[in-house]
């Protein structure tokens, strides 16, 4: 091919609200502009979303409502508006869970970015996460396009091992890709950087970035940011991302945190580090993870980081980051008590800002595209298919 090849970058919707994937994407297709444009014409598309449910009277107040507008969206407006990247030579799903889409496209030219195992565990282990019908046809039909992708892209040792466990696919199909920092996420603000008062907090606080997803143990970091509370009367909490749940919303009350309590959502990513950056610490309570994006993040802004003491974790915080054992409360408040008042406790300054600096979304689209360069080099004019 005397031509430079075309990668169609397909993104979740952002409707979804996944900061994750839309950084990855973004990332992505900015790194292969800037730095790979003598190899790659990289091209970023996901149809528009339509809301049809949520629209409606009386429904369309309700959660069900964007829950069936996602279902239309993900799995029929999406992969029948393909047409405009129709003639890309490849095609590269940010998502795992958009991973139906292979069977929408040429599979021998699409890979997929797997970051962890989480959409498919009502298929992979039923016992530990039984599922209605409907959702373990549609998790099926996301595995089974998994497999049939050309190449798997994943970002952790840890979820390697799983589908090795598991034997979703060949090896030979695997391809490391770590993720990376964001330029925003620094020790120092950059230059012109103000945060508003009322979007500042003031006094030693608590952090925590994410869902709340139940892998993130959201119920662990309330319950231990509230232990903490009643001994350091100035300490607050702040929440970015996720919904509480009743589950939260009872914890909350029960250590009466609502008055310490600062959560917010859809910030940019300028808040979010300067939030990294004034924290006492960062946590991350959760049990399970493909890689932990807030973790560099915060590293990366020089946060002291707290997190579960699991492989993922360890492979992706090395000596940078302070673990505790996964949802035991006493020893997570052991330990943040320490944080706040010893400052020598803990990875320095300089570690955790090294270890952060070895993940960065150049390398991250560098390994992308060495994927598909190895596709490019053994295809043939026969192995030509279409966008169906």
């Amino acid at each position: 091919m005397s031509r430079i090849p075309t990668l169609a970058i397909l993104p979740d919707f952002l409707e979804e609200e996944w900061p994750s994937m839309v950084i990855c994407a973004e990332m992505l297709t900015r790194n292969l502009q800037a730095g790979f444009s003598d190899t790659v014409h990289a091209v970023e598309y996901c149809p528009p979303w339509r809301s049809v449910f949520r629209r409606m009277p009386v429904i369309g107040r309700k959660r069900v409502a964007f829950t069936l507008d996602r279902m239309l969206n993900r799995y029929v407006r999406y992969p029948q508006r393909l047409q405009p990247v129709a003639n890309a030579d490849f095609f590269h799903i940010v998502d795992h869970s958009y991973a139906h889409l292979v069977h929408a496209l040429p599979a021998d030219r699409t890979g997929v970015a797997c970051w962890d195992l989480n959409a498919f565990t009502c298929i992979l282990e039923p016992r530990k996460e039984p599922r209605g019908k409907l959702h373990r046809k549609l998790a099926t039909r996301l595995l089974n396009g998994l497999s049939k992708a050309a190449c798997v892209f994943y970002a952790s040792d840890s979820v390697r091992d799983q589908m090795m466990r598991h034997g979703i696919l060949d090896p030979q199909r695997l391809l490391k890709a770590p993720l990376g920092v964001a330029e925003e996420y620094t020790p120092e603000p950059g230059p012109g950087f103000i945060v508003s008062r009322d979007r500042h907090v003031d006094g030693p606080y608590i952090l925590h970035v994410g869902s709340c997803d139940p892998r993130k143990r959201i119920e662990i970091f309330l319950e231990v940011t509230g232990r903490l509370c009643q001994q350091f009367p100035d300490l607050k909490v702040v929440k970015v991302g996720g919904q509480f749940t009743p589950q939260h919303t009872k914890i909350i009350e029960q250590f009466n945190l609502a008055p310490r309590l600062v959560h917010r959502h859809n910030l940019p990513r300028s808040e979010v580090a300067h939030l990294y950056r004034h924290a006492t610490a960062t946590l991350m309570t959760s049990d399970n993870e493909g890689f932990g994006i807030p973790v560099i993040e915060a590293l990366a802004c020089a946060s002291p980081v707290v997190i579960s003491d699991m492989p993922v974790f360890r492979e992706v915080g090395g000596d940078a980051a302070i673990y505790c054992p996964i949802g035991d409360v006493a020893a997570w408040v052991n330990t943040l008590e320490r944080v706040m008042t010893d400052r020598q406790f803990g990875p320095d300054r300089n570690t955790r800002l090294a270890r952060a600096a070895r993940f960065t979304w150049h390398e991250h689209a560098r390994a992308i595209w060495s994927g598909y360069e190895r596709l490019l080099s053994a295809r043939s004019p026969a192995s030509d298919g279409a966008v169906r």
